[in-house]
């Protein structure tokens, strides 16, 4: 035997029985001599014994090692038992719900031995000496069966002597090796101390071979659930994704028919969506009163029956319909938003019963079809409203693209945001925003994409809705592209996915800018309408006695001398009458009261009346203006002495905010706008500017900065009413220190 098959526990063994072996003659006598030749043969034998021991243990850990099958791990342990323990049959059971099944035989090929059957099932009750070791944990010799009452071997007639060792992992016997002779008395507690030890081996090699199972059972349940995963995913086609995912169903669990039940809410009844296996009638309906399958619908709860007519749920009818026989049930309920809609059943498990851990994996398994099923569901709502709409529009949705088309077709910026805040999709409008493309958005942080940042804002609604589970809106103001305030209005949605929880958000963005100066230009209208109906009534009134004071001035004037004193006091109620008319026209302006003659006219005409009127007064108050007008701009439509009434209001606006500010500067600028189809009048002084708080309210009715009497707070207003009247609009730009600049929009004459 070579040295390098040696385990240290044998060679061990092997120095003491050398040693033993090499003692000298001591001069004994020829019985002693001959005592001592009895032990020495005694000691060889057992060292030959301790030799092919170690070399058959050796040679079984190595074909362990080399091999994960366990059929040939088996025979080469059996073959190498011979070595020691000599056998005409030996046998490995396995021991599982008070039977034993014969996984693995082998024999000698002696005539007595024939008959030995592999795979056999054997009722343990029925064999006492097997439940011995089963029960002790100990290996059992039996050195004669006839002379064993509790001997009992079915189809073993033929066995005289029996060893009968325990194969246990941990603290559990889940198998038996033995060995049989055909001969009485062969075999002794060195042979069954021996046996116990391969018995061992072959724990490790059914251990190995378990753990192998496992493995390759969990590798199947992943590839099955990953298909199945992959099929919903793929299409929203729910009737090829439900038959895809039900026949791995079938093939994953081995069971004889296995089918999809979905609820009719209407009649409360059972229908076969899916459908596999022998025979399957997808027309049968039940009641979920009826039957396991019924059951597991009305209470939501999972049922695994392995004998069904023990069962007082079971259901026999179908059976009885359909010529089939039901022995095993396994169902799950089918559950979306905590709402149970039908159920998967399985049927007939094809090898042993339905197990916990099979319960566990349709668990996973009913949730991805439920979700399937559910997607599908809102896909057909969805599909249906659109073509509805489609229908309402005259237009059809001709391909699976159009719900893309439909999201970027939308003018609001919709983005799909997962936790970390990274961009899922977005729509055109989206892009568009920061001047990208839709799929080069993708990836990045959504506050890169709205807000051009580098970090998230400070009250971000999508982290909102991620925290508390709801939908938020949320008001935020921005700075364009262009650099111009934007205000938004942010909307978001929570997604969840099919185990509830919230994986994405949608994030919809609307710029309000425009709509909240719409709504103040609303109010403005309204404001000014009130005020309008108010100036009508008190122009009228004034207007009368107004004419007298007026009228009477006139007549004292040429009745008295210039010399006169009562002379200047007249004049002072002339100057006074003019005033008052004046206002009393500018609140009939006001009102709407006169009638406007719009022609088309020049509109550097109606601005250098204007000046010619008031250039006098400006001159007097040391105020330089200059004027830039573009020559041979079109004509506009307009009321030209309505017109007049505008500029001369600017320019004594811009008078009075310059003040007594030395070297006040007037500029007046016309030009045609870019896109060709206003001409636009500029009015920019120099003067201190305009409080940011106060330009909201400069068109207002009686809004004035001026110190009191100095203003009636109408000039501006009446001015933005003329523009009005005449389509255009009238802007004020102004910085304090920076002077103010208000801008006059007119549309072109016929356009």
């Amino acid at each position: 035997m070579k040295t390098d098959k040696e385990s240290p526990r044998f060679s061990n063994w092997r120095r003491a029985l050398d040693t033993l072996t090499r003692r000298k003659p001591t001069g004994d006598s020829p019985r002693q001599i001959e005592t001592g030749a009895t032990e020495s043969r005694r000691i060889d034998e057992t060292t030959r014994s301790a030799d092919a021991l170690a070399d058959a243990l050796h040679d079984t850990a190595a074909a362990l090692a080399r091999t994960s099958d366990l059929e040939a791990a088996l025979d080469q342990l059996l073959a190498n038992i011979s070595r020691v323990v000599p056998y005409d049959a030996a046998s490995v059971m396995l021991v599982e719900s008070g039977a034993g099944r014969i996984i693995h035989t082998r024999d000698t090929g002696a005539s007595e031995s024939r008959g030995h059957v592999s795979s056999q099932s054997l009722v343990l009750e029925q064999m006492p000496h097997l439940l011995r070791v089963i029960n002790s944990g100990q290996p059992v010799v039996i050195a004669d069966t006839q002379a064993e009452a509790d001997w009992e071997s079915p189809g073993m007639r033929w066995v005289r002597s029996h060893i009968a060792a325990p194969i246990r992992i941990g603290e559990e016997t889940v198998g038996l090796l033995t060995v049989d002779r055909a001969v009485k008395n062969a075999y002794g507690a060195v042979d069954a101390r021996n046996l116990q030890i391969f018995a061992d081996q072959a724990a490790i090699a059914i251990k190995n071979a378990r753990l192998l199972t496992e493995g390759q059972r969990n590798l199947r349940e992943l590839g099955a659930l990953y298909r199945i995963q992959a099929s919903i995913n793929s299409t929203l086609e729910l009737e090829w994704v439900l038959q895809l995912a039900m026949q791995e169903v079938q093939d994953l669990f081995g069971v004889e028919k296995c089918s999809l039940m979905l609820l009719d809410e209407q009649t409360n009844e059972l229908f076969f969506q899916v459908a596999l296996g022998a025979q399957p009638n997808k027309q049968i309906r039940f009641n979920v009163d009826q039957g396991i399958a019924g059951w597991v619908v009305r209470t939501g709860q999972p049922a695994l029956v392995n004998d069904v007519r023990a069962d007082p749920r079971w259901y026999a009818q179908p059976d009885a319909d359909t010529g089939f026989t039901t022995r095993s049930i396994l169902a799950y309920p089918l559950k979306t938003r905590d709402k149970v809609i039908g159920a998967i059943e399985l049927i007939n498990k094809i090898r042993g019963g339905f197990t916990g851990q099979e319960l566990e994996l349709l668990d996973s398994i009913s949730n991805s079809v439920a979700g399937a099923i559910e997607n599908a569901r809102l896909f057909g709502e969805l599909n249906k409203a659109y073509q509805e709409m489609a229908r309402t529009q005259d237009q059809i949705i001709e391909s699976r693209n159009t719900l893309r088309t439909l999201f970027d077709g939308i003018d609001d910026s919709i983005l799909i945001v997962e936790p970390s805040l990274r961009v899922i999709t977005l729509n055109r409008a989206a892009a568009a925003g920061v001047g990208l493309e839709p799929r080069l958005g993708v990836g990045k942080y959504c506050y890169e994409i709205l807000d051009q940042s580098d970090k998230p804002c400070e009250h971000c609604p999508v982290s909102e809705t991620f925290r508390t589970g709801r939908a938020v809106l949320s008001t935020q103001s921005r700075i364009g592209m262009n650099g111009k305030p934007r205000e938004l209005e942010i909307r978001t949605y929570p997604l969840e996915n099919p185990e509830g929880n919230i994986d994405r958000v949608i994030e919809l963005v609307r710029d309000i800018t425009e709509m909240q100066q719409m709504e103040a230009t609303l109010v403005q209208s309204a404001k000014l309408s009130a005020v309008g109906e108010l100036a009508a009534g008190v122009a009228h009134e004034i207007n009368n006695p107004l004419t007298a004071v007026y009228g009477n001035a006139q007549m004292l004037l040429r009745t008295l001398d210039p010399g006169d004193t009562r002379y200047q006091m007249a004049q002072l109620i002339e100057r006074a009458g003019l005033r008052a008319s004046k206002v009393v026209r500018n609140l009939l302006d006001f009102s709407r009261q006169e009638d406007y003659q719009f022609a088309a006219t020049d509109l550097n005409s109606t601005i250098e009346d204007a000046l010619a009127l008031t250039l006098h007064q400006l001159q007097r108050d040391k105020i330089q203006v200059s004027h830039d007008l573009k020559e041979g701009l079109p004509f506009v439509l307009a009321s030209m002495s309505h017109l007049q009434t505008v500029w001369t209001n600017l320019l004594l606006n811009a008078r009075d905010a310059i003040g007594e500010q030395p070297e006040g500067k007037i500029q007046i600028t016309t030009r045609l706008s870019i896109d060709g189809q206003s001409v636009l009048a500029l009015f920019t002084d120099n003067g201190p500017g305009i409080a940011a708080k106060d330009l909201p309210r400069i068109f207002d009715p009686f809004f004035t900065t001026k110190p009191r009497g100095r203003g009636s707070g109408l000039g501006l207003y009446v001015s933005s009413i003329i523009v009005a009247h005449h389509h255009g609009t009238l802007q004020v730009s102004s910085e304090m220190g920076q002077g103010t600049t208000f801008t006059v929009s007119l549309p072109v004459a016929g356009k």
